[in-house]
């Protein structure tokens, strides 16, 4: 006991163990939880996270602060009767404590979108990771996003596991992403459009009918002189439409375009061909047909239904064996923008004529196909069907000449611009580029972005690295990595939830780096999801989900109020997406809290000490004493 006695009037136990550490403490935590409460007012949730609540001070702060406590109820040692309120309030403390950071560790809070009729498993949660996955490797490591550059020393561990592959050299917290080099490629106008909901990049090449189904509108773009819609017209007139198989062939067409030209270079009845294509010194082999494509497990197989076409190809180009995947829908989407096929492919096929497109159609998925965790958009993103109702038409009001003079001297780009809905003109507005104006459609602001003439490919744009995300108000820009690929010179910019297939050491990779997508233990499918509106208003007064988990034929209800607890997840009913001609998206908060019992625990020690301590204290326990 003398022992412990002379470790108690130690000059620094006096200090751990005191009120003169514990209230600047508390006052320095009060501080910081002030000012991570209104940088997340300022921002969002995320970044007063990156600047407040995930940094290695705050952190510290609690740990000082679990010392204190833990050196205070030392201090009383040897207890005496009366010291016990004092030290079960105390164990409370510090349990609560443990409980939060078991959460902090390894808790799991995220997002999982369900398409009404279909099913899902993945779960978005908001942690970061980078993925090289290759025919026979498959490797992925977290990285922390911070609020500050890092180097290539911040990552030593992570680059060690990718066996040389690749190195991780450089780390920005906020870059704004170029266009894609698909929008910088020929003559056309590129846009954006955003809301809530999606933030998209689009590009519509300019040629008669040319046109975009997407979210909650068709686009598209009238050429120079042609004549467009007008209040005294029912449909836009054009010199050609785009094109269908006709009518003698099988119905299958793939057509094969160069690409810095643009030109058609090759149309191939499938039908008709052996499946091996010879054009330019490349080799193109149709491996397989789909009618409703479906990736399962990295491999494009059959499914039910024949709404998502899909041809398959191998290419030989320059002694390289490349797998490629068209849509028949999206044909813009592509695997990746390969140096060494000078071609671009469409597949054209009866089963998805783009002038009547189902309700039934899939969700494009944003990011790489073929990798089946990242085939739900991080955000909810865009159905890939747009609503012929609505409609948006950009037209060029003068002639080619005009706008090459306008580009060379730096004159306004005028493109007028109208909202068709139902066949009937709504908004009509005449924008230069760099100019943007809100539809009335889901908030969706419309901005024109940039526009050429003049047919050019250039080498992919850098993005801008940005100091803070004041530029981006509300909403956090991406985070971006530099890294270096084996036997490459040059390093590639790796944008934050923007796929790449690249090549190293003569073998494909997709690399990827963005936020984590985790599978839960069960799979939940989304039987309907149905709202309720305060009277004569679209303001949400209610809205749940009716699902069934797994195979299980009993439905369940996930409403506001009662979220669904299976497994040690809880799915709690967060939002939606209704998007007209689409079918309805249920969005549910995933939680899983392995600290939720430490902290209950605490929570009730605490109240018993505090209890405890009261009454030891009062006038009743002493004139029983």
């Amino acid at each position: 006991m003398q022992t412990w006695n002379k470790i108690k009037s130690n000059a620094f136990f006096k200090f751990l163990s005191s009120v003169k550490l514990a209230v600047p403490l508390l006052i320095i935590l009060a501080l910081a939880i002030l000012a991570g409460t209104l940088v997340e007012s300022r921002y969002n949730a995320e970044y007063a996270k990156l600047v407040v609540y995930d940094t290695s001070w705050f952190i510290l702060l609690h740990v000082l602060l679990a010392v204190n406590i833990i050196f205070a109820a030392l201090s009383r040692i040897p207890y005496k009767p009366i010291h016990t309120g004092f030290v079960i309030t105390h164990i409370g403390l510090v349990t609560l404590l443990w409980g939060s950071w078991v959460t902090y560790k390894e808790g799991i809070d995220g997002m999982l979108s369900v398409q009404e009729g279909q099913s899902s498993s993945s779960v978005i949660v908001n942690e970061r990771v980078i993925e090289l996955i290759g025919d026979r490797f498959f490797k992925k490591m977290k990285i922390e996003r911070s609020s500050t550059e890092r180097n290539i020393d911040s990552f030593m561990d992570i680059n060690s596991h990718f066996g040389g592959l690749i190195s991780v050299n450089h780390y920005y917290p906020f870059v704004n992403p170029p266009l894609q080099d698909s929008f910088l490629e020929g003559k056309g106008l590129a846009f954006n459009i955003k809301n809530n909901f999606f933030d998209e990049n689009l590009f519509l090449p300019i040629e008669s009918g040319s046109e975009r189904s997407l979210g909650p509108a068709v686009f598209r773009l009238i050429p120079f002189g042609e004549k467009g819609f007008s209040s005294g017209s029912q449909k836009t007139i054009s010199k050609k439409s785009k094109r269908k198989p006709s009518s003698a062939s099988s119905g299958e067409l793939l057509v094969i375009k160069d690409k810095k030209s643009g030109k058609v270079v090759k149309e191939v009845d499938l039908g008709t061909v052996n499946k091996k294509i010879d054009i330019g010194g490349v080799t193109i082999t149709v491996v397989k047909k789909f009618k409703n494509g479906v990736v399962v497990e990295n491999k494009m197989v059959e499914g039910e239904g024949n709404n998502n076409p899909v041809l398959e190809l191998e290419i030989l180009s320059g002694g390289k064996k490349i797998r490629e995947i068209i849509y028949a829908r999206f044909p813009d989407f592509a695997l990746g923008n390969n140096e060494l096929v000078p071609f671009k492919f469409t597949f054209i096929t009866a089963l998805a004529a783009p002038e009547a497109p189902s309700k039934e159609e899939a969700e494009l998925p944003q990011g790489h196909v073929p990798i089946e965790s990242h085939t739900t958009s991080d955000t909810g993103g865009l159905p890939a069907v747009g609503s012929r109702n609505n409609i948006v038409e950009f037209q060029l009001l003068h002639s080619e000449e005009d706008y090459q003079a306008k580009l060379s001297s730096g004159q306004p780009i005028p493109v007028k611009v109208l909202l068709i809905k139902k066949d009937q003109i709504v908004s009509e507005k005449i924008l230069n580029i760099g100019e943007s104006f809100e539809t009335p459609w889901m908030g969706m602001v419309l901005k024109l972005n940039s526009f050429q003439v003049t047919p050019q490919v250039s080498p992919l744009s850098l993005p801008k690295v940005l100091p803070a995300p004041e530029l981006f108000s509300n909403s956090l820009p991406p985070s971006a990595l530099l890294v270096k690929l084996s036997g490459k010179a040059d390093p590639i910019w790796l944008i934050e939830g923007q796929p790449q297939e690249v090549q190293i050491e003569n073998d494909r990779f997709q690399i990827y780096y963005g936020k984590n997508i985790i599978k839960l233990p069960f799979v939940l499918n989304l039987d309907k999801f149905s709202k309720k509106d305060y009277l004569g208003t679209e303001t949400a007064m209610s809205f749940e989900s009716q699902v069934k988990v797994n195979s299980d034929k009993e439905s369940i209800t996930i409403s506001m109020n009662e979220p669904l607890k299976r497994d040690g997840y809880t799915l709690y009913q967060s939002s939606y997406q209704l998007i007209p001609n689409a079918p309805a998206v249920s969005i549910f908060s995933v939680n899983q809290d392995p600290g939720r019992w430490i902290k209950y625990l605490g929570s009730l020690i605490l109240a018993i000490g505090i209890i405890i301590y009261t009454y030891m204290r009062s006038r009743l326990y002493r004139a029983k004493s």
